[in-house]
């Protein structure tokens, strides 16, 4: 079960990339309201309908967000990592429940900030108010992109495109790039079924980019599988 900690040391050492614009006086200030969790991997964080009362501004471990297809299937449909945040939707929102779930995906460490907290230090601090502004603008552009690509870009095409956003956000600088996903992971990302993304892999496979395991897709040519959906 996560569980709060006492310590702050190397919390400011975090590129946050909503706090990024902040100078360090308001930044520091937003991160004293915090406090530090830790969730197991595969601990749920919050359940689809929970009371959304805080922010997570992930520090370290990779977070997913799931929901609940009408076919009653889990869909993974956002895959969050360090300097991110989680459930700031419930800030700029008069119905504070969840409308997914988030679970911690491998051991992760977050700075969690009462949505109450965080309302209150932004309607004091302008450049908060800005910051929270443009960060939720930068997410209409970025689900904007998402959403032609749904509607205009071949399915194949959409899963090289998460399997490159996918290996940004786990690449650990080594020669290959672990995804901890399933292919069913994999489809509820990219918006497809999971024969369509066990045909991709397989293509992938025999090209020479991917390697597919139990639970896991690895990257072995991120230069090859990029270069083919630019």
């Amino acid at each position: 079960m996560g569980y709060a900690s006492g310590e702050r040391g190397g919390l400011s050492s975090v590129e946050w990339h909503l706090l990024r614009s902040l100078k360090d006086a308001d930044l520091q200030q937003v991160l004293a309201l915090g406090r530090e969790r830790r969730f197991a991997r595969r601990e749920v964080i919050w359940h689809e309908g929970d009371r959304a009362e805080t922010v997570h501004l992930i520090r370290s471990g990779r977070i997913g967000i799931r929901l609940l297809t009408p076919l009653g299937e889990v869909a993974t449909v956002a895959v969050l990592g360090s300097g991110q945040v989680a459930g700031l939707v419930a800030v700029n929102t008069t119905e504070r429940f969840h409308s997914s779930t988030a679970v911690a995906l491998e051991p992760t460490e977050s700075v969690a900030i009462w949505v109450d907290d965080l309302t209150t230090i932004k309607r004091r601090l302008p450049a908060v108010d800005d910051a929270l502004v443009q960060f939720l603008a930068d997410r209409v552009i970025d689900l904007t992109t998402q959403l032609a690509d749904a509607l205009y870009a071949p399915a194949d095409t959409r899963v090289l495109h998460r399997l490159v956003a996918l290996s940004k956000l786990y690449d650990r600088g080594g020669t290959e790039i672990l995804i901890p996903l399933t292919q069913e992971d994999l489809a509820g990302v990219a918006g497809v079924t999971r024969p369509t993304v066990n045909r991709v892999l397989k293509k992938e496979e025999h090209r020479g980019t991917v390697r597919v395991s139990r639970g896991s897709i690895a990257i072995t040519d991120i230069d090859g599988l990029a270069a083919r959906v630019k």
